[in-house]
């Protein structure tokens, strides 16, 4: 099923007011080339922040601490943010409220087309409710298919064993382990795979802590790499979705990007799902260099 929600984003400079709908769940603020919104270098850095729709609310994480980003005139990292609410980087004020996804809109800002046709979409639909869609792309009448299958959800995570004997080493290698997964943490939302990489560590700051005698470190970090998988398996479920919808809408660029976002959150590269991953990202490949 395709959402329907999109990311309305107004940017205010002074008098100045600009108004774009990012057509996805998530959305990228910074001044580089590829984000989703755009603010000038000396506004920004160059992934300044992230947005995203989760649940029915906005959540912003912020990526680059400077400049300072504020929410209504209070320092601000990550956090819920309410439709009302302001968040100041530098002299620029941004909102994000989420709204619903234009009809036909294609992946990116309400300036983006779609191309499908109704004949094409009406087959999409048939096939999707056979579980079965394909899109020719080459001359062998090979095709793009769905998945018969769902992504991986959230997999056990391993006991990882402290290392260290003596308490106080144990405490020494949990602190340095849980600053190198806080690290990861923060990347995650824009590092495929850095979700994946920190939840060990945490798993296993949990052990070292737990050696050293503090059971309420080793609860907490234990805690943060369980949410650490949720977070590479909702990243992989949304990567998901986003495919289809850009199989639908023959935007083999995003599908690619999106199979490549989530071959990187899978684990098993053996695994019957990063099989079909594989398959999506070089049919693609070949789909964008017929078009060139």
């Amino acid at each position: 099923m395709f959402s329907t929600r999109a990311l309305r984003i107004e940017v205010r400079r002074g008098d100045q007011v600009s108004t774009l709908e990012v057509q996805e769940e998530g959305a990228l603020i910074g001044s580089g080339s590829h984000c989703d919104v755009r603010l000038a270098p000396d506004e920004a850095a160059v992934e300044q922040m992230y947005v995203e729709i989760m649940g029915e609310e906005v959540f912003a994480r912020v990526k680059a601490i400077k400049p300072a980003c504020r929410v209504n005139g209070a320092p601000f990292l990550e956090g819920k943010i309410a439709a009302s609410a302001v968040i100041e980087v530098g002299a620029v004020a941004i909102r994000a409220q989420v709204v619903g996804r234009k009809d036909g809109a294609s992946v990116g800002t309400s300036e983006s087309k779609a191309t499908t046709s109704p004949a094409v979409q009406a087959l999409g639909l048939l096939a999707i409710a056979l579980g079965l869609y394909a899109v020719l792309n080459n001359e062998q009448n090979k095709g793009i298919a769905l998945a018969a299958i769902n992504p991986p959800g959230v997999r056990a995570l391993n006991a990882q064993a402290c290392p260290q004997k003596e308490p106080e080493a144990a405490r020494l290698l949990a602190e340095q382990l849980r600053a190198e997964a806080a690290i990861k943490r923060e990347r995650a939302p824009f590092h495929p795979g850095d979700a994946l990489d920190g939840a060990p560590l945490y798993e296993r700051a949990a052990g070292c802590f737990a050696l050293a005698g503090d059971s309420d470190a080793s609860e907490h970090a234990h805690r943060l790499a369980l949410e650490l998988q949720q977070q590479a398996a909702d990243q992989v479920r949304l990567a998901h979705v986003r495919i289809e919808r850009s199989l639908e809408q023959k935007d083999y660029e995003s599908a690619r990007r999106n199979a490549e976002f989530a071959l990187a959150l899978v684990p098993d590269s053996d695994d019957k799902y990063a099989e079909w991953l594989l398959s999506v990202k070089r049919a693609s490949m070949l789909q964008e260099k017929k078009k060139k």
